[in-house]
This record gives structure tokens, sequence and C-alpha cells, in this order.
């Protein structure tokens, strides 16, 4: 054995030898004894290794001194995915085929680790898995590029602002070396399964607002298990529900403005709570149909006698304070950012429009306010069941923060609010879009 330099993981026979055969010799010992043992040796395998998962074994090698695993979680590799291949939760030093994966997505999502580990170290881990049929594969453009299909523009209120955030995520993922389809939604179901052939490696859903944001799309990606960006049916539905999601805000501890649920004719024949309040629909997104009633204020409260947003109102109290908003991605907040805006709030066109809004990245708050509002936006990611990137919009002081709502699929236009948190973090876009396409799954 010394003279072949065998070791944990190693030996120091050329690479070309193949052994047929093998002598093992031991020492004589108790079966009950040597039971207990392996038992042992096996439940902590079980406890560190994703024992019965499909594997190839440890991926890398340890550099010298180092331990790969260590690395590779260190450089936020834990539970990373491309297509049906994942980091394991368990170990990170394991790749493992969900079921589903291609040798593209595992050679891809291991080519993807090696270059975040490098990034974060400058070591480059070297493969510890023999790769048979693709020999000198060492970095991702020699692995076969996956196709994303990028969902924009949708019939919502919010339709002109998705086909801009679509373009700047298509611009991103072709940067990232993605092959693109970009889909303009329309209501024809038929049109888009249509365009959904051949079948993409995963969809990006850039729809904001109706039917593209509250589990609708969500479900027919779903029914044609093609792994999509964001959260799952659920977790959207709830979100665009305001009502019913700010009951589970504060099941959770999070702190929500008290409502009322009344009709359109009661606001209009007179005040429904003391003013200043907020009606807006119960099931819109990005501030559309948002009102503020002030003192003085005698104009039609809704804006516009057309209102579209249903029969149904939600009226809120007036929060004072700041303006503040919370990107989450995956379980982790990237930053406060406080907007101001001389619209008198934060409305659709202060989100949009060019010089409409202006963002303090970090925002000016102390740093227990700063930790705390985080806190409660991951909390609030979580309490939804929400998954990929989210953006949680509070007002509130140092004292207090209101949650006022959960954005499943946040804008992802230039002046939008989560790529720039994601630079303020040290994400660049390109980069930003490629983690939520590699994290993108369907409902399990």
């Amino acid at each position: 054995v010394a003279e072949l330099g065998f070791g944990y993981r190693r030996c120091a026979v050329p690479e070309d030898w193949i052994f047929t055969a093998a002598l093992f010799r031991g020492r004589l010992g108790k079966r009950a004894d040597i039971a207990r043992r392996m038992k042992a040796v096996q439940a902590t395998r079980a406890d560190s290794q994703p024992l019965g998962a499909r594997t190839g074994g440890s991926t890398f090698t340890n550099p010298p001194g180092m331990k790969a695993w260590e690395m590779i979680e260190r450089a936020g590799c834990r539970g990373l995915r491309r297509g049906g291949a994942v980091v394991s939760e368990k170990h990170c030093n394991f790749l493992v085929n969900t079921g589903k994966a291609t040798a593209a997505d595992l050679e891809g999502l291991g080519e993807e680790v090696r270059k975040r580990v490098f990034a974060d170290s400058g070591v480059t881990l070297e493969w510890e898995i023999s790769r048979v049929g693709i020999p000198d594969a060492t970095d991702l453009e020699e692995v076969e590029t996956r196709h994303v299909a990028v969902l924009m523009g949708g019939w919502s209120a919010e339709r002109e602002v998705s086909l801009v955030s679509g373009a700047a995520v298509s611009q991103g993922l072709r940067e990232s070396g993605y092959r693109v389809t970009s889909i303009d939604v329309q209501r024809d179901v038929g049109a888009l399964l249509t365009r959904l052939y051949p079948r993409p490696d995963a969809v990006f859903t850039a729809l904001h607002g109706r039917y593209g944001e509250d589990g609708c799309v969500q479900g027919l990606l779903n029914i044609l298990q093609i792994p999509y960006t964001h959260s799952g049916i659920l977790a959207s539905a709830l979100a665009m529900d305001k009502p019913m999601a700010k009951r589970l805000y504060a099941t959770a501890g999070i702190a929500v403005a008290e409502h009322q649920i009344v009709r359109r004719e009661d606001i209009l024949a007179g005040d429904v709570m003391p003013r200043p309040y907020v009606i807006k629909p119960l099931n819109e997104g990005s501030s559309v149909g948002v009102h503020i009633i002030r003192e003085g204020d005698n104009e039609e409260p809704f804006g516009d006698p057309s209102w579209p947003y249903g029969d149904q109102v939600m009226v809120e109290p007036f929060i004072e304070g700041k303006e503040l908003t919370v990107a989450v991605m995956g379980d982790r907040a990237l930053g406060v950012t406080e907007i101001t805006t001389g619209r008198g709030f934060y409305d659709y066109d202060a989100k949009y429009a060019e010089g409409g809004s202006t963002h303090l990245v970090p925002a000016p708050l102390g740093k227990p306010a700063y930790d705390e509002i985080m806190r409660l936006a991951v909390l609030a990611h979580q309490a939804l069941g929400c998954r990929g990137v989210t953006r949680a919009d509070f007002r509130g002081d140092e004292e207090r923060f209101y949650l006022l709502e959960i954005n499943t699929q946040p804008g992802m236009t230039p002046t939008s609010l989560v790529p720039e948190q994601a630079a303020h973090a040290g994400i660049p876009f390109p980069e930003l879009c490629a983690w939520m396409v590699e994290n993108a799954t369907c409902d399990s």
C-alpha cells in the first residue's frame, strides 16, 4: 500500500492503470463490535452526505490544506440549481441529480461552482469525477447553451412596464451566455403553448400584475413541468390578494395597517374612516389604482369614475414616515432603500417614470433599524412561502415599520429597485438574472 501511495481519496499510481481485482487483509475481531462500528460510520455518513440520492460522490478534490465543501459553501453555492441538478444541501461537494438532470445540467452546475469558488477565494477546484464524453470541457463556454424563454407584456395594467423588464432581462441573460426567446404574452393560451415549443430549459417570468403574477401563468408552467423563476402558485396568489396576505404577515408577527373592505359606493357616499386614508384595489400591484384621501381633498376619490378594479375596495389609514423597500434573494436580504418623491407618494408614475423618484441606497437608518427591516422582509418572504427574488415595501420610522406588500415578480427595468440593490450588494444585473434562472423550479 505504501508503495502505491494509497491514502484518503488519493493514490500515486498512473491514471491509465485499471485495477481488476484486490485482496484485502484485516485483523480478526468480534462480529458484534465490527457491526456496531460500521453502523456508527454509516449513521455519521447519513447525517453529513446525501446517501440514497443520485450523485457521483464527491465532485471536486480538496485543495492542499483546504476542504472543497467549505469553499463551495463560502462561495454561496449550497442549494444552487441548474436544470435538474442541484448542489446538495447536506454536503456542498456533492452534485445531485433530482431525476431530470441532463449531462449539460450537471456539467454546467459544476463549472458554475468552480467559477464562483474562484471568484471568492482565487482557488480553482479540480474535478474528482471522471466525466465521460466531454474530455476537455473546463469552462462554461464549452457546455451546451441553455435555452430560456422570457415571458413579458401580458394584458394587466402593468403591461408596458413588463415589456421593459422583459427586454432588460433578455439582454442580461444573453450576456450571461443563455439562448433567449422573448415572448410577448397575449390573452391566448394556445399561442403561448406554441411559443413554448420546442420546450425551453427554463422560463423567466417578467410579467407584472394580474394573470402573470398571481399564480395563473405559474399554474400553466407547472402543468407543462417547465421550471420557472420566482414564486409558485400559492405564494403568488397570496401576495396578490392584499387582505389575505396581511393576515399571514400579522400571524408571523409583522406589523400591518388595520383595514376595512368596503364597496365603492360607500366611499363615494362619504369618508369611511378619518382622513388621511388610502384606498387600494384588492388584487393589483405597483400601486395601480391606489389613492390617498387627505384633508381638504374634494376630487373624485378614485381619480377616475371608470375605476376598473372591482366593486370592493380595501381602505386603511395612511401611515406617516419613510418609504422603504427591501429585496430578498433566496433567503437573503440584499439591503434597504429609502424612496423619496415629489409626487406626494410613491405611485405608479413615480416608480417607473424617469426622475419620478430618488433612491437612497443604503437607506439612512441606524443599524438596529436597518437590520430589523431586513429581518422582517425575509420573514414576510418565508411567511408566504415565496422563492427566488421578492421585494417587500414598508412605511414607518426607526421605531416601527409597517409592511405594505410583497412583490413576487418585482420590476427589472433600468429604474427598478431590485437590480439597484443587487448592484449595491456586488451582484451585476446579468449575474442576478442568471441566478434567478439557475434557481428556477416548478411547484413540487
